[in-house]
């Protein structure tokens, strides 16, 4: 997960990517239930087929 920069988790449930974060990462921060699974499901439209392809400045739904 992000550390000494601005991404990170904001009040409304989002999470916004950092460089080298990875879903397992940003879920064993955030402490998602279900894990990186449940965050890639919930954003699988902004993902795409490919859950190791999230992009530095990504949004992700927290949900």
């Amino acid at each position: 997960a992000n550390k000494g920069d601005d991404s990170g988790t904001s009040p409304v449930g989002h999470y916004t990517v950092g460089a080298g974060d990875s879903l397992i990462g940003i879920a064993d921060a955030t402490h998602i239930d279900g894990g990186w699974h449940h965050l890639y499901d919930v954003n699988h439209q902004a993902i795409g087929d490919n859950p190791n392809l999230i992009k530095p400045g990504q949004i992700l739904n927290l949900g």
